[in-house]
Order: structure tokens, then C-alpha cells, then sequence
């Protein structure tokens, strides 16, 4: 007799070496055929087939265990094991070990019984699963010896006229009818199998799919992460019928598995100590996809806290990754309170509900740093605010003096300052500065300056011993790398007299009968050096000067080629419109730079300041 056809593996995977396939079965349980068809329908089927055959017929486990009580087609079978009483009867005996004969090789096996007749065990194999075994005793009529008869005759309890006449009245069948006949039962009970097998796997599957929808339809809505991971928990518990269920996500910052959501678990247990994922055999490959069965959760080897675990009374477990995209996220954990081997449709749930799960931390998690980003982006905005108030919003009114300004920073706040003070004496203070450094921290620097800056030139001083009083103030607000450039001039506007100096800053141009000159003169910068020393000289303005004051924005403006707008395209400009009114000068070299660099992004603030003298004129 032929061995049923197994399963291929799919053409587009590579089989699976043996060992896997024994790992694989070492891990899931099997399919069993009483899970598939009601062991009723099957007696039925196996009565029918013994009465009409005249042999004798049982079904076994996959492991030799009985499954079905035996079918006797003949008055002799019967006889026999009547007589023989409890569990070692000479005929399950027989039909048992032919069984495990079976299970031990997964091949057909035929013998011969006790008292001679044929016997028949083989596999009933359904795609790659082996649900049970069959064992088929042949008609007794295929005994024709005399030392055979003798020896039914003594075990039935029959003498040998009574055992002739039994066997008269029993079916007869030739070799190739027997043949046939087992054939025929063997092939109906694998494809009655293999169909009730089909319904049960769509079954699970739909199980399966309401399982993960069940779950999935608890995330929809929601962005809260803690909420969504316990949620999981607590479904997991209630729709795998476990004892607990804990999950763990993975920092890896730390490189450990920190607990996020349980459901079922004592805080003692959950306090039982870290779980470092170089020291954890089980997570380490969990987070690599590969579910993970725990028998015995006291006695398996890769249990971190075998005391721990009996304790709690977890007798079993499975832990199964929580992947998103091949970015591992987390291990969920179920635990049984007795002794199980998860089978294939819970591994397989198992996954698909971590799978929902991780994708719903992922996007949870993306959903946090969105909100972030948007409550530090009006942070910014507001900063942004703060620190345009600081600067002047349009030009003071000096007598004697036209001002103008642009002020452009690349970011929501900048670094670059500008500022125009009224002293007490009369005079005005013209300061433009431009801090080490972007973003908040050179924003901060910058109102740190402007502070002292106002301060000092409260005082009536020179504008060297206000900028060398700001910088000691400066210098304590600022660490080690953080400086700020500046140029600083007073001006009398009845006189025309320009007291100035320069911290490291890019000297300002003095427009004076179409000819452009630097004032050149530099100091070190502010920020550095509590006790530095700077140089301040003096010019005096002539009716019509103008100087103009400017930050690195506007000579460092570069285009798609790398190219920077540069001090002579600058001054270029500045003689272009230099007849034009200050704020229309301004501007008009702003778009002058505009234009050179096109839709290139900047990466520094742009500040100009105009500031013309007009003499006896307002």
C-alpha cells in the first residue's frame, strides 16, 4: 500500500532543511484529526467498512495512542478479543505497535497479527500534518493453515467445526480485493480529512482576522501610547484566552527592553529586575521575527527569571516581536498558567496582532514628535515676536539725521542686532552686532547685549567705556565659543561729530561725495575677554555723509554656483543708489542682492542701516 501524497513547498521559497522542519514541528503543535471531523462520523465510517469487508479496522493517534474503538467484520476477531480482557488484549496491542511502527518512520507498514492474518498500518497525512494512523486486520479467511486455524480456533474459544462454519459466514476476499478494499479506506479517510481540514483552516484564518481587526479598530482614533499598548495587553489576554500578557519596547539608548503595558501580571514580577537584550536569548530573537515557543518557563535555559516566573504560576509562554517595517520596536510576552505549546493559528494571531500593535507605536510615536515639533515651532514664533519688538520697528526722529534699515533673519530668530539710543547729553547711539551662532541660543546672546548696550549708554560715557563695561557684563552671560561682533558709533547731531569703534565687526562704509571708504579701525570682539581693551577714534560728518552699516548676511549672500555676493558687488550697489533716501537706498541694495542670489537658500541674517547727516536740515 502507497503512502498518501504529502504537501509541496511552495516554488517561490526554498524548502526548508530537515532540521528546521523538525525544529518547526518541535515548536507548534500539531493538527489533530479529532479537531477535524467528529469522532462519531468516523466509527461510522469504520463500522460500515468492517461489516462489508469482513475486516477489522481502528484509527490511531499520531502518537500510537487509540482513537477510535475497533471495528470487527467477522464473528472470529470479535470472539478473540472478548475473551481478552483490559488494556494488554493481545489485538490492540498489535494494532497499537504497528502504529508507532508508523509514527517512528511516517511510512506504511505491513506485517502480520498474532495469529497470522495481515495487518495494514499507514499514515493519514494532510498538507504535511500527520493526524493519525490507520490499521487494517485482514480477513481471517486469508488464513489457510492448519496451525493458524488451531490457533484461532483456542483464542476465540471455538472448536474447529464451529470456527470452519464462522468463516463461512465471513466475507471472502482475494489478495486483490483486500487490497483494493484498504486502498479505498485509506483514500476515503484522507480525503474526508483533507476536506475537514480545508473548513478548519478557513475557520482559523477568519478567527484570526477577526482577531486583528478586534484589535486594530482599538487603535483607530487614538495617539495616546501608553493607552494603545495597554489596550493591546488586555486584548491579547481576552481574545488568545491566556493567563498574562506583558509588552516590552525596546531603548536603545539603554539596549533594554522596558516594560509599557501588562495585563494580569503582579507589580512584584514586573519589578523583578531589567531585561538587558544582549542577556535575553528570547528577545534577541523575537526582535529578529522569529516567534519564540517557552515550554517550561521554570526549567527552559533561555528564562531569565525561572524563580520569578513559578511565583507568578506562568507555566508557558510565547514571545513574538513587534516589527514595523524591519524596525524593531518591542516583544510582546503571553503566559499560560498551565503547560501548552502554542500551535501554529496562535503564533501566526500572535503576529499579526504585534504587527498592528508596532505600527500603531510607530505612528503614535510620529504623531509625539509632530506635536513637538509643531509647539516648539510657535515657540519659535513667539520668540520670533519677542525678539523683533527688542529691535526698533521703524526709524527714531534725530535732528539732523535720515535712518534707514532692513533686517531679515533666516530663521524665525536670529542673531544679528541693530539699535539706535537717545543719551542724555543729546548725542545718539548707532550699534549693529552680530552674535556667534544661530537660532535660540544666539537670540538669548543677543538680548543679553542689547541689555548692557541700553544700560551703559545711559550713563553719559564715551563709546569706548560703554562698549568696554558691556563686554565685562557680556562676558559673564556668555560660555566659552559664544562672542558677539559689533560696531559702535555716537553721533552728535548739532556738530556732526562720530565717536566709533569696532569689536571685530565689518567696518561700515562712509559714503561722502561719491566716494566709498571703510572706517577702518578694529578691536577684538565682545565675549572673549573680560578686561579687553578697545580703540575708538573720531571723524567728523559732513552734510550729505552717509555711512552704511551691515552684517555678514549681505557680503556672505550666495547663489546656486557658490558664488557670494561679495564687497565689491556691495559697493557697487551702495554708489548705484547712494542718492537715493535712506530707506529707498536700503532697500534698493537689498534687491540687489535678491536678484544675485535667486531662490538659493541663505544661511545667515541680513541687517543693513543706513544713516545720513543733513546738517542744519531735519
Amino acid at each position: 500500500m502507497k503512502s498518501p501524497s504529502r504537501s509541496k513547498p511552495n516554488s517561490g521559497k526554498p524548502p526548508t532543511p530537515p532540521a528546521a522542519n523538525k525544529a518547526a514541528e518541535s515548536q507548534t503543535e500539531q493538527v489533530r484529526l479529532e479537531n477535524l471531523i467528529d469522532l462519531d462520523v468516523l466509527q461510522r465510517l469504520q463500522d460500515g467498512f468492517a461489516a462489508m469487508t469482513g475486516m477489522s479496522v481502528m484509527l490511531c493517534r499520531r502518537d500510537g495512542k487509540i482513537l477510535t474503538r475497533p471495528s470487527f467484520g467477522n464473528r472470529i476477531c470479535r470472539l478473540m478479543f472478548e475473551r481478552e480482557r483490559g488494556k494488554h488484549r493481545r489485538c490492540l496491542v498489535s494494532a497499537v505497535d504497528k502504529a508507532r511502527q508508523v509514527a517512528s518512520n511516517d511510512s506504511d507498514h505491513r506485517s502480520q497479527c498474532f495469529v497470522g492474518v495481515d495487518q495494514y498500518a499507514a499514515p493519514i497525512v494532510v498538507d504535511g500534518h500527520r493526524l493519525a494512523t490507520i490499521v487494517v486486520c485482514g480477513n481471517p479467511n486469508s488464513c489457510e493453515t492448519d496451525p493458524s486455524k488451531a490457533r484461532m480456533a483456542k483464542l476465540a474459544g471455538v472448536g474447529r467445526a464451529e470456527l470452519d462454519r464462522l468463516l463461512d459466514h465471513t466475507v471472502k476476499m482475494d489478495g486483490r480485493q483486500l487490497e483494493a478494499a484498504i486502498r479505498f479506506l485509506h483514500s476515503l479517510a484522507t480525503a474526508l480529512a483533507q476536506s475537514s481540514h480545508r473548513e478548519y483552516e478557513l475557520k482559523r484564518r477568519v478567527r484570526e482576522l477577526g482577531m486583528v481587526h478586534a484589535v486594530a479598530s482599538m487603535f483607530a482614533g487614538r495617539a495616546d501610547l501608553n493607552e494603545i499598548l495597554q489596550i493591546t495587553a488586555a486584548q491579547v489576554v481576552a481574545l488568545m484566552n491566556v493567563r498574562a500578557c506583558s509588552i516590552r519596547t525596546y531603548n536603545n539608548d539603554t539596549r533594554e527592553l522596558q516594560i509599557r503595558a501588562v495585563a494580569n501580571l503582579s507589580k512584584e514580577y514586573l519589578h523583578k529586575g531589567p531585561v538587558r537584550l544582549e542577556l535575553s536569548q528570547i528577545d534577541q530573537a523575537a526582535l529578529k521575527g522569529e516567534p519564540v515557543q517557552i515550554i517550561s518557563m521554570a526549567r527552559d535555559p533561555r528564562v531569565i527569571y525561572k524563580r520569578e516566573a513559578r511565583r507568578e504560576g506562568l507555566a508557558s509562554g510565547l514571545a513574538v516581536g513587534m516589527i514595523y517595517r524591519g524596525q524593531a520596536v518591542g516583544v510582546i510576552h503571553v503566559y499560560t498558567a498551565t503547560r501548552h505549546r502554542f500551535d501554529r493559528f496562535e503564533i501566526e494571531a500572535l503576529k499579526a496582532i504585534a504587527s498592528q500593535a508596532a505600527s500603531a507605536v510607530i505612528n503614535a510615536e510620529l504623531h509625539m514628535e509632530a506635536h513637538r515639533a509643531e509647539m516648539m515651532d510657535r515657540q519659535m514664533k513667539l520668540a520670533g515676536e519677542v525678539q523683533r519688538r527688542m529691535l526698533p520697528q521703524s526709524a527714531p526722529r534725530v535732528p539732523n539725521l535720515a535712518i534707514g534699515m532692513i533686517y531679515e533673519p533666516t530663521y524665525e530668530i536670529g542673531g544679528d542686532f541693530y539699535d539706535f539710543i537717545r543719551m542724555a547729553d543729546g548725542r545718539t547711539a548707532v550699534a549693529i552686532a552680530d552674535i556667534a551662532g544661530k537660532g535660540m541660543p544666539a537670540s538669548l546672546q543677543m538680548a543679553s547685549l542689547r541689555s548692557a548696550l541700553r544700560v551703559h549708554c545711559s550713563s553719559g560715557r564715551t563709546a569706548r567705556e560703554i562698549i568696554e563695561e558691556t563686554n565685562r557684563v557680556f562676558v559673564r552671560d556668555t560660555l566659552t565659543g559664544e562672542f558677539a561682533t559689533v560696531f559702535f558709533g555716537v553721533i552728535d547731531p548739532q556738530t556732526g561729530v562720530l565717536e566709533y569703534l569696532d569689536a571685530g565687526h565689518n567696518p561700515p562704509f562712509l559714503v561722502r561725495r561719491g566716494r566709498i571708504e571703510p572706517l577702518q579701525v578694529t578691536g577684538p570682539v565682545v565675549g572673549i575677554f573680560e578686561n579687553a581693551k578697545f580703540e575708538s577714534r573720531q571723524i567728523r560728518l559732513r552734510e550729505g555723509d552717509a555711512l552704511v552699516l551691515y552684517t555678514d548676511g549681505i557680503i556672505e549672500a550666495m547663489n546656486f554656483d557658490h558664488e557670494q555676493f561679495g564687497l565689491d558687488r556691495f559697493r557697487r550697489s551702495i554708489r548705484k543708489f547712494a542718492k537715493l533716501r535712506v530707506q529707498a537706498m536700503a532697500e534698493n541694495i537689498l534687491w540687489d542682492v535678491r536678484r544675485f542670489v535667486g531662490l538659493a537658500p541663505q544661511s545667515d541674517d541680513t541687517t543693513l542701516v543706513v544713516v545720513r547727516y543733513r546738517g542744519g536740515q531735519a
